[in-house]
């Protein structure tokens, strides 16, 4: 089960230096499970860069490893991370 600090993560990951990267991938990694090579095909990025990406998003929890060279998104992490937005959203449009 995701945690509050892995939510934490996918707000802050996101929002690192290497933002532009860490959103392409993420983007690609939603489509379903991928391999490092052909996120980096579609998007004209290096292989490398993409590893990287990929081994800060595992790190953070934001994405998963289900097998060897195949990632996927933590769709847990994913849901409650939606959920907070939508309450926020609730909060704010009470106020007005």
């Amino acid at each position: 089960m995701a945690t509050t600090s892995g939510l934490d993560c996918l707000g802050l990951v996101l929002n690192t230096r290497r933002a532009p990267t860490l959103r392409k991938v993420y983007v690609s990694l939603l489509e379903g499970e991928v391999a490092a090579r052909d996120i980096a095909h579609k998007w004209g990025l290096t292989e490398n860069a993409v590893n990287i990406a990929l081994h800060e998003l595992v790190r953070a929890s934001v994405v998963e490893r289900p097998l060897r060279g195949r990632y996927c998104v933590n769709m847990t992490l994913l849901a409650l991370h939606l959920c907070d937005q939508v309450k926020a959203l609730e909060e704010r449009a009470r106020r007005r």
